[in-house]
């Protein structure tokens, strides 16, 4: 049971990670080409 516990979290950290690096890159193309994706925040 831990295993599957620690698998899911690891499995939940690494999303998080992706979701983030994806966030900041659109972030960057849209101050790059001037779309603003993330300056809505």
């Amino acid at each position: 049971m831990t295993k599957t516990v620690c698998r899911a979290s690891e499995r939940q950290r690494v999303f998080a990670l992706w979701r983030f690096s994806v966030a900041s890159a659109l972030r960057d193309e849209g101050a790059r080409s001037g779309h603003g994706y993330g300056v809505t925040e």
